[in-house]
């Protein structure tokens, strides 16, 4: 173990930051790195080449922060990861920025054709989601809060032009959706309830400024080309 610029470097020019790591430590984590080359502050790995304060990956390039990952390249902070570039092709990546096409990634930001992420932030394009936040162009999805354009998801709220949803809630310029509750500008959905002009919607129920719907109950101030289709609760027995 040699003391070369503030590090203890070891014969594979793997190195240790003097500031933070005792010589002590140096070296027992020196003997827990095999076959690693160029590597700053990792431990417990094999087959990497330049990772950063890395633990217990395999076959690595150039990451950083990363916890048991496997043939990964570039990637920063990831999970037990499998086979990502760039954050690419990650399975069960955890705080990843940009990730694509992975599977089961976490708390990520700016994902892009993922699949069964959870709790990410500024997804595109992803498919199965879950409690994900302003994601755009999504499809089936649960949970969502505030994204754009997102398809077939069940219970997103706050969305703009969501698009054939069931219980949507909240949302503006929502279409083709079933059982939406306090959306506005509602078009062609099914079974909604207490929203704001809704357009030519079937069963909408207790909503505000209807127009050209299909057997409203309860709504107020609707314009409908046939007025007998909207009734008032007490008349639906009848």
């Amino acid at each position: 173990m040699r003391n070369m610029n503030g590090y203890w470097v070891d014969e594979n020019n793997n190195r240790w930051n003097k500031n933070y790591y005792t010589e002590l430590q140096a070296k027992k984590y020196s003997d827990s790195l095999i076959d690693c080359f160029g590597c700053f502050g990792c431990r417990d790995c094999r087959d990497c080449r330049g990772c950063t304060d890395c633990f217990g990956c395999r076959g690595c390039r150039g990451c950083f922060g990363c916890f048991g990952c496997t043939d990964c390249f570039g990637c920063r902070g990831c999970l037990d990861c499998t086979d990502c570039r760039d954050c690419r092709d990650c399975r069960d990546c955890f705080g990843c920025l940009d990730c694509t096409d992975c599977f089961g990634c976490t708390d990520c930001f700016g994902c892009r054709d993922c699949t069964d992420c959870r709790g990410c932030f500024g997804c595109f394009g992803c498919r199965d989601c879950r409690d994900c936040r302003d994601c755009f162009g999504c499809t089936d999805c649960r949970d969502c809060f505030g994204c754009l354009d997102c398809t077939d998801c069940r219970g997103c709220r706050d969305c703009i032009h969501c698009i054939g949803c069931v219980h949507c809630t909240t949302c503006d310029q929502c279409r083709d959706c079933e059982h939406c509750t306090v959306c506005t500008l509602c078009n062609d959905c099914i079974d909604c309830k207490w929203c704001t002009y809704c357009i030519n919607c079937v069963a909408c129920r207790d909503c505000r400024n209807c127009r050209n719907c299909i057997i409203c109950i309860n709504c107020i101030n609707y314009t409908n080309q046939n007025k007998n289709q909207c009734k008032k609760e007490s008349e639906e027995e009848i």
